[in-house]
């Protein structure tokens, strides 16, 4: 599975949305995250289904994105850029919803030196500049 050409600051993400999806709990959950742009059933087994940039409350209500539809153990992630989506007829519980995170610097000048030099910092003849561009463009998002 394609995940990404240059994965940075992926674990602490990963492990922050699974911690909410709490895979070992058999209600079923609809699980939303939020912030800078990038995810039909019978109800009778466990499904993963993912809505990625959601961004009105009518795509939902026209997916019949709802828990109740679903099998107990059925988890369903929902990504948009506006928490308010999320939010609308109360239909992800707000201690399940995770605001994505920007890059640190650290990991900003990682990502630009991964795809600007294919390594993971710059040679020292490109360290300030590299340090100056991430700087100049507030991270990278």
């Amino acid at each position: 599975m394609h995940i990404a050409d240059h994965p940075v600051g992926l674990e602490s993400r990963i492990a922050d949305a699974m911690g909410l999806l709490d895979i070992d709990n058999v209600d079923a959950r609809i699980i939303g995250i939020h912030g800078m742009g990038g995810i039909g059933l019978i109800g009778s087994k466990k499904v993963l289904v993912i809505i990625d940039d959601v961004d009105s409350e009518k795509q939902l209500e026209n997916l019949a994105i709802n828990r109740d539809g679903y099998h107990k153990g059925s988890r369903m992630i929902i990504t948009a850029r506006d928490e308010h989506v999320l939010n609308v007829k109360e239909r992800v519980d707000e201690c399940h919803i995770y605001k994505l995170k920007e890059l640190d610097d650290t990991q900003s000048l990682q990502l630009f030196c991964r795809c600007a030099f294919g390594m993971d910092e710059p040679t020292p003849e490109y360290a300030n500049l590299s340090k100056d561009v991430v700087s100049t463009v507030d991270g990278l998002h």
